[in-house]
């Protein structure tokens, strides 16, 4: 069986760590060429995975005609993603980008018009659309585990490194385009309708070095239709946190992580609790230490 040949165009973490990997495991597939501004780096990388090409950015033409890749797996900075989507697809070579698929709708636009014009694929490499984990926890939500769905409660936080390229305005950084989506699209899937109306709150850490370009710390809430409610934290600011939760009239469902890779799954079901009862005026329930509490300090009161 012929493989196909991807080229991986940026050998940052997610390429080294998830990608190249993953691609070695399919049987169909295999990296056949890294291009990278750091040659060094992208040979040593080579080596260990035994890929034959490595080019510099700058030789990307000479890569293309060369053709050593059918695919592009492109793991740039979002505001590099719509050039070489475009030049690669020019070239007939399909792509696999990394979300967001572009920084504006005109780019996102040119991008979709050159695969169409060139006849070859275009896609964000999202993977969670095919997750195992994700999509049991979507099916259960869906089969009526917890009844109808009322809300979706998210974080999704880490600290981000001084100088990381998420952090610089000319790339579009910030954690609602590289955190916040994760969220937005969970949402959506869960109560599988697209949001009506959308409020945000941003912020900054008080005197962090890290955030003079871009914001630190989203919070938004989606109203969905039904008086459906999904809210959401996406930080880059706060110590590493990735969960979501969604709760029904018959329970709740909570996965952590709920997005990232790294780390085994873990789906919590809460089932329903029966409703509390206001005791009798005067009575003070005896198997709670906090009614007991409550209740000797009303009764010293008065």
């Amino acid at each position: 069986m012929q493989k196909i040949r991807y080229a991986v165009i940026g050998a940052g973490w997610i390429s080294q760590e998830a990608f190249i990997p993953s691609v070695a495991n399919t049987g169909n597939s295999k990296v056949t060429a890294i291009i990278s501004g750091d040659t060094e780096k992208a040979r040593t990388l080579a080596d260990f995975h035994d890929i034959e090409h490595v080019y510099h950015y700058d030789a990307l033409e000479t890569a293309l005609l060369d053709d050593v890749f059918d695919v592009a797996y492109i793991a740039l900075p979002n505001s590099l993603h719509a050039r070489y989507s475009i030049l690669c697809a020019n070239a007939g070579k399909h792509i696999l980008v990394e979300k967001p698929l572009a920084v504006t709708i005109e780019e996102s636009k040119a991008m979709i018009a050159a695969a169409k014009t060139n006849n070859v694929y275009l896609m964000t490499a999202y993977r969670l659309h095919h997750d195992p984990a994700t999509l049991t926890f979507y099916d259960r939500i869906w089969r009526g585990d917890i009844g109808d769905v009322r809300f979706f409660s998210s974080v999704f936080s880490f600290n981000a490194d001084q100088g990381n390229h998420r952090l610089k305005a000319e790339h579009w950084g910030g954690p609602l385009q590289d955190l916040g989506v994760y969220c937005i699209n969970a949402a959506r899937h869960v109560f599988q309708d697209e949001p009506i109306a959308v409020t945000a709150v941003k912020s900054q850490g008080d005197q962090d070095t890290r955030f003079t370009e871009i914001e630190e710390t989203y919070a938004v809430t989606l109203t969905f239709p039904r008086g459906r409610i999904a809210q959401f934290i996406a930080s880059f600011g706060a110590d590493q946190t990735d969960v979501m939760t969604v709760v029904g009239t018959k329970g709740a469902l909570e996965m952590s992580p709920g997005y990232q890779f790294q780390y085994g799954y873990s789906i919590k079901h809460r089932k329903p609790r029966k409703a509390r009862q206001t005791p009798p005026l005067g009575k003070c329930p005896g198997d709670s230490n906090y009614a007991k509490t409550a209740c000797s300090v009303i009764w010293r009161e008065l």
